[in-house]
């Protein structure tokens, strides 16, 4: 009896050629997809072999080789449907809300404080709407409902970090339910500066419990694209010493007593920010983006990674409706 299953999965054409795009461009696909894709690639070309053989040649553990396998022998699981996927819920969800009808793109710029998340969004939002598509921008702690409570309870530094992050999960419950899943049910593209990622940063290295946190944002919708502008605290520094506000409070955060000088805190907090980034970039699937270079290199990059994913536009629909 051999070691490996009998049935074995199959690959059209199109999916072998886009596990081969992706392998060729790894900086537009997260590093789960890129293995996956490289798994495809080697069941393609040899499907008997057994399991233990390609998770030493990719890696990882033979029960994700394992796993992949029988999804795409028995559920008809495509890589591209993993590529393109559709927002879902994150854990629970919202009980009372359908989401079978999205039609839109939710695209996730995340980063730490000063890396530049505002302005490459802002030129996207200009790129997409002159291609035809209809954006809107969304941002952390930007809801009529809670938004000033958050900002006031800031600037009064009254709320411990567990009450704190419940309002900040409130603030983008509001948003997700009347400003984000309202806009992907129009078809619209959904630019969010910032996302649950950047609670579970923050509230980890002050302490709050991080499978917690997980469960607490479990209504959040899945994006179909997370970017991560990816920088180290050395390079992070100039730009937030230049910048108009300069070191504040939060950004350094001062909270933690971690000195008395805020630009030591400044380092120390946002070391630690970015170590909770990095843990997360497999988890989430973030698609890095080397956000020490110019801006002008970062929105070329962006700019690239997404149009590989773009729906048609209204525009293009609109020219091919007039040729017809």
């Amino acid at each position: 009896m051999p070691d490996y299953p009998q049935n074995q999965p199959h690959f059209s054409p199109e999916e072998i050629q886009l596990a081969q795009e992706i392998c060729r461009e790894p900086d537009t696909a997260g590093p789960n997809l890129i293995k996956r894709a490289r798994l495809l690639l080697l069941l393609a070309a040899d499907a008997s072999r057994y399991s233990q053989a390609y998770a030493r040649e990719l890696g990882i553990d033979a029960r994700t080789v394992q796993k992949w396998r029988q999804r795409w022998m028995t559920e008809t699981f495509t890589l591209g449907g993993i590529r393109q996927k559709r927002p879902l819920f994150y854990g629970e969800g919202l009980p009372y809300t359908d989401i079978t009808d999205l039609s839109g793109m939710l695209i996730v710029i995340e980063g730490t404080d000063g890396v530049g998340r505002s302005t490459q969004i802002e030129r996207l939002s200009t790129w997409l709407e002159v291609e035809g598509h209809g954006v809107i921008n969304t941002g952390w702690t930007r809801s009529p409902l809670v938004g000033r409570a958050i900002d006031s309870a800031r600037r009064g530094n009254t709320l411990n970090p567990l009450t704190l992050s419940l309002l900040y999960a409130s603030d983008f419950a509001d948003r997700l339910e009347n400003q984000i899943i309202p806009a992907l049910k129009g078809g619209f593209i959904v630019l969010a500066d910032r996302y649950m990622y950047t609670a579970f940063a923050r509230h980890a290295v002050r302490g709050v419990d991080p499978q917690w946190m997980r469960e607490i944002f479990g209504f959040a919708l899945t994006p179909n694209l997370v970017f991560y502008l990816d920088v180290d605290v050395q390079a992070l520094i100039p730009r937030a010493m230049q910048s108009e506000k300069g070191l504040n409070y939060w950004e350094s955060g001062m909270d933690l007593n971690y000195s008395e000088s805020l630009y030591e805190s400044f380092v120390e907090y946002q070391t630690r920010i970015l170590a909770e980034f990095d843990k997360m970039k497999a988890e989430f699937e973030f698609i890095t983006i080397d956000a020490s270079r110019s801006t002008d290199e970062v929105y070329l990059a962006l700019q690239a990674a997404i149009r590989k994913y773009l729906p048609p536009s209204n525009r293009l629909a609109l020219a091919e409706g007039i040729v017809r």
